[in-house]
């Protein structure tokens, strides 16, 4: 067996990644990816044992090179007013991203018949939004927040901030907003959350 490099698997997600936003994840194939690496089916399968599993290592590298540093920035920052209004502006400038999107649609609509949703929601999903609660939670130790269940007010948050935009563009009902129409979107979310849980 030939040393695995992580420069190596780098590129084989870098191209797999390419080649799920362009083809979709059925229409790609390992050879698909093999092919655009300039490599062998036998290369990638030394590091992924199946197109399922590189799917999923795609899904959670994106998450943590782009999701998990807008998580940070919202537990780091000390005033809860500012953190909730700059979270809401970078969490959906992030998720309407063209390729986001592409990805999100393609996990929603395979997550169940390839079994791998339950694992991107534990790797991914589960300890991003966990790390808003544990914000949260010292929002409401300080006063600053009314009491109530953490992770509640963490998808409340969440659903205010994708309220409206998100959807439509899921579903492919309009094209991509403008920064403006984020922005206001961003506010309006912010603003119903703060107001909620103010003390």
């Amino acid at each position: 067996m030939r040393k695995k490099s992580e420069t190596r698997r780098q590129a084989i997600l870098a191209t797999a990644a390419q080649a799920f936003h362009d083809k979709g994840f059925d229409a790609t194939s390992m050879s698909e990816v093999a092919a655009r690496l300039g490599g062998s089916k036998a290369t990638l399968y030394n590091y992924f044992d199946s197109k399922e599993t590189l799917f999923v290592t795609v899904m959670l590298e994106k998450a943590r090179a782009h999701v998990m540093p807008v998580m940070d920035a919202f537990s780091s920052s000390p005033d809860i007013d500012a953190a909730v209004r700059r979270f809401a502006l970078d969490y959906l400038r992030l998720v309407l991203k063209p390729e986001i999107l592409v990805m999100k649609r393609m996990c929603l609509a395979q997550a169940e018949r390839y079994g791998f949703g339950q694992r991107i929601y534990e790797e991914a999903i589960k300890p991003a939004w966990g790390a808003i609660a544990q914000r949260l939670q010292a929002a409401m130790d300080e006063g600053k927040l009314h009491r109530g269940d953490t992770w509640v007010a963490a998808m409340h948050l969440k659903g205010l901030c994708e309220a409206g935009l998100i959807d439509q563009c899921l579903n492919g009902c309009r094209g991509l907003p403008t920064d403006d129409e984020i922005t206001e979107t961003a506010k309006a979310g912010a603003e119903a959350f703060l107001r909620a849980y103010r003390p």
